[in-house]
């Protein structure tokens, strides 16, 4: 498991031997996971298992529950894909955040948001502006290995086709291969991967362990508010009416 100091969310990063995937002390070593995750200040475990691995049912057996699936796919070289004739994509600065924000939280459902909320940080990564507005934002994750990408694109976008070329292109991969992550909500993305002749991985699953309970809690609208407010002074009024009419003159407080 893997977190750093400050994040909101753990990750689980690998279990060796793989072949023991089955065994039932999984269970508990999930559980022991989850309570160091949460003394260290983590809201939640992140997980990312193949929809046939074996581990699967037993990570789910030690409270994760899947919020959303995914494919990664690994895009060509830039040298074997034709560059667009301009660039789409530019660098995020700071007066984004608000656009992409309202980007993520159009598009992203609640479920995977509870798991996985936006950035509370400004944003780092590359945008894409149609007639003037934000309808794509990349994170772009540099490893030694590769680049790893979290696109948020919106249906409206004229050409996704190019989208995704240009990028290619813009990123400074220096021979790296770029690998990028297309969740559920978005696979329409995938057909133009496979125009890209891009390959994916097998099906995963993302899952998560929160280690806090979100509770619902009821709030009374600020006219029923007032309404309660009269009904609490109206019976003292009755009373000192109902004196005064009696003639007696004691004082009500």
């Amino acid at each position: 498991m893997v977190y750093i100091q400050g994040e909101r969310s753990a990750h689980l990063s690998f279990i060796a031997p793989e072949d023991s995937c089955d065994t039932p002390r999984l269970v508990k070593m999930m559980e022991y996971f989850a309570e160091q995750a949460g003394e260290k200040g983590a809201f939640n475990i992140l997980a990312e298992v193949e929809d046939s691995h074996p581990a699967l049912e037993a990570i789910r057996r030690a409270g994760f529950s899947i919020y959303s699936w995914q494919h990664i796919w690994h895009l060509p070289d830039a040298s074997k894909v034709p560059a667009v004739k301009s660039d789409l994509w530019q660098p995020t600065s700071y007066i984004d955040e608000t656009a992409i924000r309202n980007l993520y939280q159009s598009l992203v459902p609640p479920l995977i948001q509870a798991a996985e909320p936006f950035l509370s940080h400004t944003p780092t990564g590359l945008v894409y502006r149609q007639d003037g507005e934000i309808l794509a934002f990349v994170e772009a994750i540099s490893g030694l290995r590769g680049i790893y990408l979290l696109p948020v694109i919106h249906p409206e976008v004229k050409d996704v086709g190019a989208l995704i070329r240009d990028l290619l292109h813009v990123l400074p991969g220096m021979g790296r291969p770029l690998y990028m992550a297309v969740r559920s909500y978005q696979a329409w993305l995938e057909h133009s991967l496979v125009e890209l002749l891009a390959t994916a991985s097998p099906r995963q699953a993302l899952l998560v362990k929160h280690m806090t309970l979100q509770q619902r809690v009821s709030v009374v609208a600020p006219s029923r508010l007032n309404v309660l407010e009269r009904r609490r002074t109206e019976p003292s009024s009755s009373i000192v009416q109902n004196m005064a009419s009696s003639g007696e003159s004691k004082t009500v407080s």
